[in-house]
């Protein structure tokens, strides 16, 4: 719909302006008689601190350093829906210096007792991206592997396919974790649709995904790896499930032995009017500005599509793909986190999947914020370590 992309940005300036104003969430509390209903929904302004459902190791990792009320970055309140694409990149280059706090390590620890038992190896290969460009990918394997076959899993980062450099601390120690577990992992430094120097909006970043696909295919014999998974946190889980469906679409779905996407970002709708996100994922409302803030959602939603052809488009953004695209996908593992914002787009995609056929399974982190697996590995081991295991199980299973 010819002016849909703007509309959506606009919708997510004027909801952010009208908050910082008031102060909190300025939706209509939703009660029933007696019936409260959960966190923002039925409270607009509901903190962490008093959430009866968040996980009380996580609140004290996350209240010390702010991560308990994220807000969207001053500056998108500034913006018009006229604000040119450099304007916009200002706001997600002011975004992205926030959010590499807790990616790099200041902010949170990300040490665990369980790394000084990890042997593990990286090696860096270069090879042609999605328009024929150097590009690299990162290898990790077991120190010890020898000539054994294993399982390996393609982990495309977070960062909402904007921002965040591939190589960081939170995705080098999510690699590590995962070869702990018996993989060889393959994470390709695909090119964010943000940098300062050049914009690479969809589907730039999707086909360098594609391309570091199709090596590691080409490549199993030389990394010793006998089937390939494919899983990615946050925008990483949007171009896990984008990859198969572009395999599905394009012929080389045998090639993927699964799909495991972790708090998958998916809807493009954060920019939604109130009525159609409380009709379809009322998590937008409910936990918005739990660490995620919708409003920031949508303007890295529009800096990856910023046209109205690509605002809606599957590849884009696989919460719309229809019946038929989805069907003939290999087996699926969707885990959301309870507090997130996200929570309901990554369900009602994994009732998609099962309604088109596909063999999936839908699981949820209690009391947990978006990523927690990933970001807080310190103050949650359990969780890290535990989804680990269950992404190496499913993976060797196939």
């Amino acid at each position: 719909m010819p002016g849909e992309a703007r509309q959506l940005l606009k919708n997510a300036v004027e909801a952010a302006a009208a908050e910082a104003k008031a102060g909190k969430s300025t939706h209509t509390a939703v009660q029933v008689g007696g019936y409260k209903a959960p966190g923002r929904l039925g409270d607009p302004g509901m903190e962490l601190k008093d959430e009866p459902r968040v996980n009380p190791k996580l609140l004290a990792a996350v209240t010390p350093i702010g991560m308990d009320r994220f807000g969207a970055p001053p500056g998108l309140s500034k913006l018009t829906a006229d604000s040119s694409l450099d304007e916009i990149a200002e706001l997600v280059a002011e975004f992205e210096q926030g959010i590499m706090m807790v990616y790099g390590g200041q902010a949170v620890p990300l040490d665990t007792p369980h790394d000084k038992d990890m042997k593990v190896e990286m090696t860096e290969e270069t090879i042609k991206g999605g328009d024929g460009q150097d590009m690299k990918v990162y290898v990790y394997h077991p120190a010890d592997q020898g000539d054994e076959k294993l399982s390996a899993v393609m982990y495309t980062h977070g960062g909402g396919m904007v921002l965040v450099p591939t190589m960081n601390p939170v995705h080098d120690w999510w690699c590590k974790t995962l070869v702990s577990q018996g993989l060889v992992v393959i994470m390709p430094d695909f090119r964010n649709a943000y940098s300062k120097e050049q914009y690479h909006h969809y589907p730039k970043g999707l086909n360098d995904c594609v391309a570091a696909f199709k090596w590691t295919v080409e490549s199993k014999d030389k990394l010793k790896i006998r089937n390939i998974v494919l899983t990615g946190e946050s925008g990483g889980g949007n171009l896990a499930c984008a990859i198969a469906l572009r395999s599905n679409r394009d012929g080389f779905v045998k090639d993927v032995s699964g799909v495991y996407p972790i708090v998958p970002y998916v809807s493009n709708l954060y920019g939604a009017s109130e009525e159609r996100k409380l009709k379809e994922l009322p998590s937008l409302v409910e936990n918005h500005g739990y660490f995620l803030n919708a409003h920031s959602s949508a303007f890295l939603g529009y800096f990856y599509t910023p046209n109205d052809k690509d605002c809606a488009d599957p590849m884009a953004w696989p919460y719309h793909a229809t019946e038929d695209m989805l069907k003939g996908l290999p087996p699926h593992v969707v885990v959301m986190d309870e507090l997130d914002p996200l929570r309901d787009e990554g369900f009602a995609y994994a009732q998609k999947l099962a309604k088109a056929g596909v063999e999936v399974k839908y699981s949820m982190n209690i009391g947990t914020l978006h990523g927690t697996s990933l970001l807080l590995r310190n103050a949650l081991p359990e969780l890290h370590f535990g989804t680990a295991r269950e992404i190496a199980a499913f993976a060797k299973s196939l």
